[in-house]
């Protein structure tokens, strides 16, 4: 037969019992603000587990316990793959802790591109490089991913300098054929507005205000490149109709090139004066605006 009997603490181990709970009440006092601090880094989970004084039973209040807080943290480390994106060179691979900034990695190259950092989208996306190759942007992907190099078109081009355009005293108009805008850069480009102001020879050339602002410079791309614009001579910034003319892919032995005339438009009863000499003057200045195609 197998009996037990109740055995009462001595009051020595009552003193032990309370001595300890009171060590450990203590040292929880001390450590809890610091894990209530760190529960807030990103990728961290707070778990509370409640220790219950058993002097005073489970029927205790919430009043009656301590609560302590164990830091659970994400310590994985991910593998990030840098795709070239079109880039001269072979993708790479970084490592990176989860919730941490990347390591510094090369810049890539591309051939007329500048390089203007890693995003984790082939276009847009969310940037985690700049473009010296620096992170910016904790790693907050809880897998392993690949970045994508973004690219900048470095734009490399040249146009006509000057344009010459007769008038004779019939109001005939003779253009210039073929001026050449040329382009180096590696990918295509737009030519997609062109900018006018007038030169100090206007008003010495035509008489009053309508011949002035009526008279158009004619800019005429081949029929397929694109359509004729109409520059005024007075300050203006002209968008080339349709989506602007084309110029090709180029390089610096090989230039890509798009010929257009320039002519003039006058309109009806437009005067102007003979100029003695040679008759040249300088009327407008054109510049032009160019974007990637």
């Amino acid at each position: 037969m197998l009996s037990t009997r109740y055995i009462p603490k001595s009051r020595t181990q009552r003193m032990l019992s309370a001595l300890l709970f009171l060590l450990v009440s203590v040292v929880l006092a001390f450590t809890l603000p610091v894990a209530r601090a760190l529960a807030a880094d990103t990728g961290s989970t707070l778990l509370g587990i409640l220790v219950v004084d058993s002097s005073k039973g489970q029927g205790g209040s919430g009043n009656d316990a301590t609560k302590l807080s164990i830091l659970v943290t994400n310590s994985a480390i991910y593998t990030i793959t840098l795709s070239s994106n079109g880039g001269d060179g072979p993708n790479s691979t970084i490592d990176v802790a989860y919730g941490k900034v990347p390591d510094k990695v090369p810049k890539p190259e591309r051939t007329g591109y500048t390089f203007l950092g890693y995003f984790d989208k082939p276009t847009g996306g969310t940037q985690y490089y700049d473009q010296e190759g620096v992170g910016v942007h904790i790693w907050d992907k809880n897998s392993d991913a690949t970045l994508y190099a973004h690219w900048a078109l470095k734009i490399k081009c040249s146009f006509p300098t000057s344009a010459l355009i007769q008038v004779n005293a019939l109001g005939e108009v003779t253009g210039q054929k073929n001026l050449e805008f040329s382009s180096t850069s590696a990918g295509a480009i737009k030519v997609t507005a062109v900018e006018s102001s007038q030169d100090s020879g206007a008003d010495s050339l035509f008489v009053g205000v309508a011949t002035l602002h009526g008279t158009r410079i004619l800019l005429t791309p081949p029929a397929a490149s694109g359509s004729t614009v109409q520059v005024p001579l007075t300050t203006a910034t002209t968008t080339i109709p349709g989506e602007g003319w084309t110029i090709a892919a180029g390089t610096i032995d090989n230039p890509s090139t798009l010929l257009v005339d320039f002519s003039l438009f006058l309109p009806d009863g437009a005067q102007l004066n003979y100029l003695a000499g040679d008759g040249e003057v300088s009327v407008a200045n054109l510049s032009y605006v160019v974007s990637t195609a």
